[in-house]
C-alpha cells in the first residue's frame, strides 16, 4: 500500500494508484566519523557512502512508497577504537521521525544509542545482504536497525503493523548470537539489540504496540481536528505505559518511549485542563522519575 495514502479512502486510492511512481522505503542520513583516526579519513568516507547506499537503495518490503513518503532516519556512527587495521568499534546513534497528519510537524519515534557498534570493514568492499544468514557484524547490525525503523513506523499506522519487522529483527539477533560480537546476547547491557528486540516481541510488552498506534494515529494525527480528544487518547497511552513499566520495572522500551516523547509531551500537556495535567504528572512520576522537573513545566500555564 502507498504509505501517504493511508489517510485517503480506498476508492480514491484505487483511482490514483496507477499514476504514482514508487521507490525504496527509507531515507537514512548516515554520518561516520572517527576524530582519532583522521589520517585514514578516506576509509570512513567510504564506509559512510557504502552504508548509505545499503540502507537506502534496497527494497526492504513488498509495499509501495512514494519518494516523499520514505521513512526518515538519521544514523550517526562514531568510531573511537581501531584494535586492528580493518576492525572498528564505537557507537551508533539512531533517530527516526514520522510526519503528523495535516501538519508540518515531525514526531520522534525512536532516539537511541547503541554502544556496542563493532564492524570489520575493508574499503571499497561490497556489503552483501542476507535475511536468513549471518554474513558479518556490520550487515547484521544494519539489517537489524532497518527492521527496527520499519517496525516502529508501521506500528504507528496500524495496530501491530510492525510485527513482521520486529520478528525479522529478532531473527537477526538469533543469527548473530554465535558470532561472539557484543550487543546480541542477554548478558550484554540492558540497552543492547538483544533487549530491544525482546521488548518488542515479548507478550509481556504487548501493550507497547497499542500505545504506539493510539498515541500517533488516534492522538497526534487527529490533533488538528480535535485537540481535546487527541490529548485524552494520548493521556490514555501514558497510563498504559505506566502500567507496563510497573509490571516490568526498568524496561528498555519504557525508557525509549520517554526519551523520544518527553519534550513533545510537555508541549501537549501545557495546554491541557488542570485535571489532565495532574493525571499526566502522576503517571510520569513513576514512568520517568528523572524527567520530573521537565514535566512539571506544564503547570506554568493554567
Amino acid at each position: 500500500m502507498v504509505r501517504y495514502l493511508k489517510f485517503i479512502g480506498a476508492g480514491i486510492l484505487l483511482g490514483f494508484v496507477h499514476t504514482l511512481s514508487f521507490t525504496q522505503e527509507m531515507w537514512v542520513s548516515v554520518s561516520v566519523s572517527a576524530p582519532q583516526f583522521q589520517s585514514d579519513k578516506a576509509v570512513f568516507d567510504d564506509m559512510q557512502k557504502n552504508i548509505t547506499e545499503y540502507m537506502n537503495n534496497r527494497k526492504w518490503t513488498g509495499d509501495k512508497f512514494q519518494n516523499e513518503e520514505r521513512i526518515k532516519a538519521n544514523m550517526v556512527i562514531l568510531i573511537n577504537e581501531r584494535p586492528e587495521i580493518e576492525r572498528f568499534k564505537g557507537t551508533l546513534q539512531l533517530r527516526v521521525v514520522r510526519p503528523v497528519f495535516n501538519s508540518t510537524y515531525e514526531t520522534v519515534l525512536l532516539d537511541i544509542q547503541d554502544k556496542n557498534f563493532v564492524a570489520n570493514y575493508v574499503p571499497f568492499q561490497t556489503l552483501e545482504f542476507s535475511e536468513q544468514s549471518y554474513i558479518d557484524n556490520l550487515t547484521a547490525t544494519l539489517n537489524f536497525y532497518a527492521y527496527i525503523i520499519l517496525g516502529f513506523d508501521y506500528d504507528t499506522y496500524s495496530l501491530n503493523g510492525g510485527a513482521e519487522f520486529f520478528n525479522k529483527a529478532q531473527n537477526m539477533v538469533s543469527l548473530a548470537q554465535n558470532s561472539k560480537e557484543p550487543g546480541w546476547n542477554s548478558f550484554d547491557d540492558q540497552k543492547s539489540r538483544y533487549w530491544l528486540s525482546q521488548n518488542l516481541i515479548s507478550a509481556s510488552f504487548k501493550q507497547v504496540h497499542n500505545v504506539m498506534y493510539v498515541y500517533h494515529r488516534q492522538g497526534l494525527d487527529i490533533m488538528e481536528k480535535d485537540m481535546n480528544k487527541a490529548r485524552q487518547n494520548i493521556l490514555g497511552t501514558i497510563k498504559e505505559m505506566q502500567k507496563l513499566n510497573q509490571q516490568n520495572p526498568g524496561s528498555y522500551i519504557a525508557r525509549i518511549f520517554c526519551d523520544a516523547k518527553d519534550m513533545e509531551l510537555v508541549g501537549i500537556f501545557k495546554k491541557a485542563f488542570t485535571h489532565e495535567k495532574q493525571q499526566f504528572l502522576a503517571s510520569m512520576e513513576t514512568l520517568d522519575p528523572p524527567g520530573k522537573n521537565a514535566y512539571e513545566k506544564i503547570m506554568e500555564e493554567e
